[in-house]
């Protein structure tokens, strides 16, 4: 009924094939294709947003698709130059990992998961969803209008049961034993008969969590010989919006970067250079940008920093991982730093699937002696082991 609601819909679709949410602004673009002239549409949902919450858009207004060519920082100093190589060589190293896995462990974790019918709900029947709405033809064009929603169950003579073992083993490799175990001792095998689908699919979630919380506790990393990422991994050119390039432009409000690797400058349609050259990181958050920035203005103990290129990735029970940072402290002593930045510090407010991604990087880099990998919200969260 309103823009803000049809903008919204949109902007709910970006998420992986695990459902969540893509945060890169290379990926993460909506494309609005309006039924009337884009001016018009952009009116009157900058008009609703403003009747709503009382913001203003007068001199707001930026052009989302201005693209960056972002490189190497040519003009970067002997010392920077020297403290990027140190870093680099402490870190490019290239790993397997190998785990052990408890069988009975892993049926005892499921069993408890599959229990709480909070996280996992008990299964449903199948109901029918009709929604009504009318056309309505306005000055603007033809419109829908929700005027109503009506749910019943479905009906039906009976429920294929489908293949169990076939249908989990394809999602969860494990032996047949071990998921009737857990399925047996959930006691919710009746569930099947109800809604065979939606409940294959509830046990699989389950299992695939505990399987993985279970692999990254057990996981220890393996140097792979004479492997290592290549610095020509940090030197390579990419083109991506002038968004998600911080600070964002040459901006006079917004702290201006030093003692980092990349350099960004505009470009025009025509992909030629707009402006001159200045040091930037491609960031995915308002926290990156907030710790980029406190880098930044650290003269004392920041030496160095730079975002680890997306190529640059650590092999985990959950899929392929990059870390964010590389830093260079320097106090008393001179300490090297991989680090991630979230929301939070807390391990409770943050989702599953980061904490253990976290573990990983903690098991991956314990490999580098000289090396501190630490999640963090700031730069001044950084510490020295003791």
């Amino acid at each position: 009924m309103k823009k803000r609601q049809e903008i919204g819909r949109g902007l709910r679709l970006c998420v992986n094939q695990s459902g969540e949410r893509v945060m890169d602004k290379r990926v993460n673009v909506l494309t609005v294709i309006p039924n009337e002239s884009y001016e018009a549409f952009a009116k009157s949902l900058q008009q609703e947003i403003e009747d709503e919450t009382g913001a203003q858009f007068e001199g707001r207004i930026k052009n989302a698709r201005s693209k960056a060519l972002v490189k190497r920082n040519e003009k970067l100093s002997a010392e920077e130059a020297e403290l990027f190589r140190e870093i680099w060589d402490k870190i490019n190293y290239k790993t397997r990992f190998s785990v052990e896995l408890d069988t009975p462990e892993l049926i005892d974790l499921c069993t408890k998961a599959l229990a709480d019918t909070h996280q996992y709900p008990i299964t449903q029947a199948p109901k029918i969803r009709a929604d009504k709405a009318r056309i309505v033809m306005n000055r603007y064009g033809v419109e829908g209008m929700h005027v109503g929603t009506g749910e019943s169950n479905a009906v039906y003579l009976s429920s294929s049961v489908p293949d169990v073992y076939a249908y989990i083993q394809n999602r969860v490799h494990l032996s047949r034993s071990t998921i009737f175990s857990i399925l047996d001792r959930s006691g919710r095998l009746n569930e099947l008969l109800i809604n065979p689908q939606a409940f294959l699919d509830l046990a699989i979630s389950a299992i695939k969590s505990c399987l993985q919380a279970l692999m990254v506790k057990g996981i220890e990393y393996h140097n792979l010989p004479g492997q290592r990422y290549e610095m020509s991994l940090c030197e390579e050119a990419m083109e991506t919006y002038l968004s998600s390039v911080y600070p964002p432009g040459n901006s006079e409000t917004v702290t201006p970067l030093a003692k980092t690797l990349m350099q960004a400058q505009a470009i025009n349609s025509e992909r030629e250079p707009v402006g001159e050259p200045f040091a930037c990181v491609v960031t995915q958050s308002g926290t990156e940008n907030e710790f980029a920035s406190l880098c930044a203005l650290d003269g004392n103990n920041v030496r160095f920093f730079f975002k680890l290129p997306a190529k640059f990735k650590i092999p985990t029970p959950l899929g392929t991982y990059n870390p964010d940072w590389a830093v260079v402290l320097e106090g008393d002593t001179r300490v090297y730093f991989v680090a991630e930045t979230k929301s939070s510090t807390v391990e409770a407010e943050r989702r599953l699937a980061e904490n253990l991604q976290i573990k990983c990087g903690i098991a991956h880099f314990k490999l580098s002696p000289d090396v501190v990998f630490q999640p963090v919200t700031t730069p001044g969260q950084l510490k020295a082991p003791a």
